[in-house]
C-alpha cells in the first residue's frame, strides 16, 4: 500500500464562521475574494455595471460561487480574468446582441 505524500488538511477551530463574501445590502453589489494562497482579500464591484439590477446580482452570485472555496477560480489572476469577462459582457455596446457575445462561452468560463 502506498501512502500519499503531504500532510492532512487543518480543520477549522470550533465556532469558526466563514467570512462574508457576497454583499448585496444598500444597493451595493460586491464580491470579496480570498486568494487560496494567502494575501489580502480583493473586492470586485458589480453595482456600477450598466445592466438591470437582477442581472447584476445574478452575475455577482455566480462569480462568488466560482471564486469560493469550492469554485474553480482560486488565484487572484484567475478571479480577475473571470471578472474581466463579466465586466466586458455588462459594458458591451448597446447594439450588440447577446448571441453575438457568445454568452454560453462567458458562462462556461466563469
Amino acid at each position: 500500500m502506498t501512502r500519499a505524500a503531504g500532510r492532512p488538511a487543518a480543520l477549522p477551530t470550533p465556532g469558526y464562521q466563514a467570512p462574508q463574501r457576497l454583499f448585496l445590502d444598500d444597493g451595493q453589489c460586491l464580491v470579496r475574494f480570498f486568494p487560496e494562497r494567502g494575501g489580502p482579500p480583493v473586492d470586485y464591484y458589480f453595482a456600477a455595471f450598466p445592466i438591470a439590477r437582477e442581472l447584476v446580482v445574478w452575475l455577482a452570485t455566480a462569480f462568488a460561487g466560482a471564486t469560493g472555496p469550492a469554485g474553480r477560480r482560486r488565484t487572484t489572476s484567475s478571479a480577475l480574468s473571470a471578472y474581466g469577462l463579466l465586466r466586458r459582457f455588462a459594458h458591451r455596446p448597446r447594439g450588440t446582441s447577446v448571441q453575438q457575445l457568445s454568452v454560453r462561452t462567458i458562462m462556461v468560463r466563469v
